[in-house]
């Protein structure tokens, strides 16, 4: 994934003498969307680590997280 990521901010910059504001936007818009993977990786490692000395969660558990995790999504993408 980060060869194809590479690839395609290399080709952005191509086009940037052509399509500035676009190859700009774009651009942002998946080094935006890199830091957030990259902060998601981070929780989930947390998360793993912290399976091995945890007992599981309920399925309700699971769908009440879901919920409020896609509510604070919802809620950053709304501030950018």
């Amino acid at each position: 994934m980060e060869i194809r990521f590479k690839r395609i901010i290399e080709q952005l910059e191509r086009k940037k003498n052509t399509h500035p504001y676009l190859a700009q936007l774009w651009q942002s818009y998946m080094e935006i969307k890199k830091e957030k993977l990259l902060h998601y990786c981070s929780c989930c490692e947390n998360v793993i680590e912290r399976m091995g000395n945890e007992p599981d969660i309920p399925p309700d558990s699971v769908m009440t997280i879901l919920i409020l995790m896609s509510h604070c999504t919802t809620d950053l993408n709304r501030i950018r």
